[in-house]
């Protein structure tokens, strides 16, 4: 390494203890960058491994979480000693049960770099991480909402979408019957944090995977990402709306298993276009366009059933807003479906009718109106 370097380096790092975020944002960046302009046989010296090793213990967590990734990125850029590396793989695993939540997550983003440039890291840490999500998975029902409990967990999956993120393509040999139990045993838990970090990783798996992926893959995770998009959480549905994005891009070539999946996650993604939360009618439009095309009542005709039984289950939801949406949404089976083929959508009416005058009755007035609404709007079809 150039010897000039040198102090600059360590004094960087001295910098990374700073107690306000932007200048540890601003100091991280320059330590990347200073990374950069050094050769790969550039080897780090003495003096900077003994400053890692001190911030490494340090009190502070954010010198912790700053030192986290420095030391990632110095691994990725230059040479250090085996110690040095062995040291700090130990202390990734540790640092996994860090006290501080922001800690934990950094080894996530700590492990995606190292697995980015050597995805046989990976092996170093899998057993770990997964062991630490099954022992964090199998508490009991009454342990499970605590929060130190769900937020070791959370954090630990966190991790994993990392690794997985880190490998991409490559993390396929990596996939198996315990990563998918697990994430399938975590989406059932009551904490809704966990269930949306275990559709964020069903969502990371179908972006690294291909087409034949999905006949093991989408079995399994599609309920899951059915469940998020039907939440009372705006942040469930959200993250079940880039799922299903994710699921739908690696599909969309296909309509054998458009036939297999489109039925059961069309009917919530179309009635999230009129979701309150902003970010998500926003997403769910996009996806829905971008799924069916110009096409989107002939599709809605095909699975006109599932499109119903979806609708009125969601007038049940203990959110309004979620009950105003499902009236805007039977309203159009038959403004707009029915347009196409009327005998079809009529044979429902009995259905959709019993379920808006039950909502006339609605404690929110915003659902009463829509309801009346969507009710006037009935007659045509049934004359």
């Amino acid at each position: 390494m150039i010897e000039d370097e040198k102090p600059s380096l360590v004094a960087l790092l001295e910098q990374l203890a700073s107690s306000k975020h932007i200048e540890r944002e601003k100091v991280t960046s320059n330590w990347i960058q200073a990374l950069k302009k050094l050769p790969e046989d550039s080897m780090a010296s003495p003096a900077i491994e003994e400053k890692f090793f001190t911030m490494f213990i340090s009190e502070n967590w954010e010198v912790r979480y700053c030192a986290l990734l420095a030391a990632s990125h110095l691994l990725c850029s230059i040479k250090t000693t085996n110690s040095f590396k062995l040291n700090f793989y130990e202390l990734l695993r540790t640092s996994v049960k860090d006290e501080e939540f922001r800690v934990r997550v950094a080894v996530g983003d700590a492990l995606e770099l190292l697995i980015q440039k050597e995805v046989s890291t990976y092996d170093q840490f899998k057993d770990y991480i997964l062991g630490l999500i099954k022992e964090y998975s199998s508490v009991g029902k009454e342990e499970e909402s605590k929060k130190p409990t769900w937020r070791y967990l959370e954090s630990s999956l966190v991790v994993l979408q990392k690794c997985i993120e880190g490998a991409g393509t490559s993390f396929a040999p990596y996939l198996n019957e315990t990563i998918i139990s697990l994430i399938e045993h975590a989406a059932n838990m009551e904490v809704p944090f966990i269930r949306e970090v275990t559709i964020n990783l069903t969502k990371t798996l179908f972006t690294i995977s291909t087409e034949k992926d999905v006949s093991l893959l989408g079995p399994r995770f599609v309920p899951i990402i059915q469940k998020g998009l039907s939440d009372t959480w705006p942040q469930l549905r959200y993250a079940g709306c880039f799922s299903a994005k994710a699921l739908f891009t690696l599909i969309q070539a296909n309509d054998e298993l458009k036939k297999a999946y489109y039925p059961t996650l069309l009917p919530p993604i179309c009635l999230n276009r009129y979701h309150n939360a902003e970010g998500v009618g926003i997403l769910a439009l996009q996806i829905w366009k971008d799924a069916v095309g110009d096409k989107g009542k002939e599709y809605v005709l095909e699975y006109i059933d599932k499109f119903v039984d979806h609708y009125t289950t969601q007038a049940k939801s203990r959110n309004n807003l979620i009950r105003e949406s499902a009236c805007h949404c039977i309203c159009e089976l038959y403004t707009k479906v029915a347009t196409l083929d009327k005998e079809k959508v009529k044979k429902f009416i009995p259905q959709l009718l019993e379920c808006l005058i039950e909502l006339m009755n609605d404690s929110s007035w915003e659902v009463r109106n829509a309801a009346c609404s969507a009710t006037s709007k009935l007659i045509p079809v049934t004359t």
